[in-house]
């Protein structure tokens, strides 16, 4: 009884998440992002590599923060643990899976861009 009340409970936990990948490439760099948000938390996991060299085998980071959902198209992001306390990100959807994401409002920039499409 107690495994099938904690099966049910894992599934419906895993059923609140929504999860985005999605990469981005300038000339020979390319960028991965992972993003899992559930509830007011989102993780965020971003590799940085040459297009034609393996993703595992260079720069990664992995930063997890609560957040605040501002005005139309932005999150605050908030983490005690970093160096930067707080983080604007401004969506755009490109359709109703993938969204553009920019880790500023103001500096929009291609190197400051994220592809996150849900799956």
């Amino acid at each position: 009884m107690a495994i099938a009340l904690n099966m049910t409970l894992f599934f419906a936990a895993q059923m609140q998440q929504s999860k985005w990948i999605g990469t981005v490439a300038i000339g020979d760099q390319a960028k991965l992002t992972r993003t899992t948000q559930y509830m007011d938390t989102i993780d965020i996991r971003v590799t940085d590599y040459h297009v034609e060299h393996d993703p595992k085998k260079l720069s990664s980071f992995h930063v997890g923060y609560q957040f605040e959902l501002q005005k139309a198209n932005r999150n605050l992001l908030l983490s005690e643990s970093l160096p930067l306390k707080s983080t604007l990100h401004t969506y755009y959807a490109l359709d109703e899976r993938c969204t553009l994401v920019f880790l500023t409002p103001k500096r929009q920039s291609i190197e400051k861009m994220s592809l996150g499409c849900l799956y």
